[in-house]
């Protein structure tokens, strides 16, 4: 019998077995990979390095301190010129930059608002539901333009689509994923504050620190077996495996494959949103930077279908793209050609194009913060800072793996442990009535209140023509 096992080898489920050897190098450990690689999302590609630039920010403690402890060497976002144009579908047409101007008070609105909220305050009730993104984006922007980006945004930062998230729930997932200015920086135009690191290095570090844990690749969990004091984990081949804890460190919409007894509380469910997204990271080589030749700086956003990308090294892009499932075949052709249509028909001939397809994690449901018995929760998804983020995955590896000590060797956790955990990355300002009042202020109810305004004042001067 092992005392932990860890379903996922991901950037969480390594924290957790790192954190947990860190305090009691005498627990025995092991991991249970789907994959044949370590490392998740963050894993490198074998045909070609590096699939994309793994960004984070100084202020994000967690992944900042683990990183210090491991000799991860991290360094700064380059510099982009400042005199090169963005090739944003938001920045063409007559109106583009009333466009940007309405989008960036709607987003410092939202950063405002999302201050005023707390993780997990949900009330689905009622009427919160039914105000979905989707309703708030239109009834705040007034052009087409501005309102595509913030959807395809909200579909980029919680997983699903904006008519399937309501205005409360994605204010919560915005209190703790930090604020949209961050999400910003870290998923679309990346700046100087970014860090950036080798997932190769921070993967070999890890392995090297893991050697007494056992981490079986290619391996399928279908089935665990909850009982009073063991869990039993079942494979796709029939074996069984018991432990002490089982640490479930997978996105939360894959513990709905998991076949688990008893069942989950109702209140952890996952909720049904119908279709699946999919998100595919790719990256792209060419023999010289193209779009600089046209003046353009490599940040790229195409509305639709939804393209984000930016330069990661001198002459390659890297970025992704949203869709649903059964297009994997189909990407490279579609990045290719919105690429060429901004940056000219050399884009269609790369020296070479790789990618990787992922399932996207849903962020709509409640964060799972508190283990069930002998089962514990670990994923970004189930953080309560910088959820969605490379952050999240630390954070909750690093509250899972206290957890799991607390149940076996509750004797070496101290405060300073219970105090990492929630330490708080973010720090919040409270905004005044006032400033709320002048951040909704936007273009769109701007010109209403305008019209509304002429309308009254042509009405009472026709009404004292006819008096007088």
């Amino acid at each position: 019998m092992f005392d932990v096992i860890i379903i996922g080898a991901g950037l969480s489920g390594l924290t957790t077995a790192y954190k947990i050897l860190q305090k009691e190098p005498s627990l025995r450990l092991k991991i249970l990979e789907a994959n044949d690689t370590i490392g998740g999302q963050i894993a490198s590609s074998k045909l070609d390095g590096e699939l994309g630039a793994k960004l984070l920010k100084a202020d994000q403690a967690h992944i900042y301190n683990l990183f210090t402890d491991l000799g991860i060497h991290m360094l700064r976002r380059r510099p982009i010129s400042r005199n090169l144009k963005r090739s944003w579908a938001i920045d063409s047409g007559p109106f583009a930059f009333i466009a940007k101007f309405e989008l960036q008070r709607y987003m410092n609105d939202l950063d405002l608002q999302s201050q005023l909220f707390r993780p997990g305050t949900y009330d689905l009730s009622s009427e919160d539901k039914k105000y979905t993104m989707w309703r708030h984006i239109r009834k705040s922007l007034f052009f087409e333009n501005s309102r595509l980006f913030m959807i395809n945004f909200v579909r980029l930062i919680a997983g699903v689509d904006s008519k399937d998230i309501s205005f409360v729930e994605f204010m919560n997932i915005l209190h703790s994923c930090g604020d949209l200015t961050t999400l910003m920086e870290l998923y679309i135009e990346p700046s100087q504050s970014v860090l950036e690191f080798s997932s190769e290095q921070l993967l070999a570090a890890f392995e090297t620190r893991l050697e007494p844990v056992s981490i079986k690749r290619l391996t399928k969990v279908i089935e665990i077996q909850h009982h009073e004091d063991y869990v039993q984990i079942g494979e796709t081949n029939g074996t069984i495996h018991t432990a002490r804890v089982a640490v479930l460190a997978i996105p939360c919409n894959q513990i709905e494959d998991i076949f688990i007894t008893p069942p989950i509380p109702m209140e952890w469910e996952i909720p049904y949103l119908g279709d699946k997204y999919f998100i595919t990271s790719f990256r792209v080589n060419y023999d010289e930077p193209h779009w600089r030749r046209r003046g353009f700086s490599g940040n790229f956003y195409s509305s639709n279908p939804p393209i984000f990308a930016h330069q990661y090294k001198p002459t390659s892009l890297v970025g992704c793209i949203l869709h649903g499932q059964g297009f994997e075949l189909l990407i490279k052709s579609i990045v290719l050609k919105s690429l060429a249509e901004s940056f000219g028909n050399e884009m269609t001939e790369p020296v070479s194009y790789i990618q990787q397809t992922y399932e996207q994690t849903s962020l709509l449901n409640l964060p799972y913060t508190t283990p069930w018995n002998r089962i514990i929760w670990s994923s970004t998804s189930t953080a309560t800072l910088y959820r969605g983020c490379l952050n999240g995955a630390v954070q909750s590896g690093l509250r899972s793996a206290i957890h799991a000590l607390l149940i076996l060797r509750p004797q070496s956790i101290n405060w300073q442990d219970l105090a990492e955990i929630q330490k708080a990355s973010v720090v919040y300002r409270y905004p005044s009535h006032w400033d709320l009042l002048k951040s909704s202020m936007n273009v769109y109810n701007t010109m209403v209140y305008s019209t509304i305004a002429i309308v009254v004042f042509c009405v009472l001067k026709n009404r004292n023509k006819i008096f007088n």
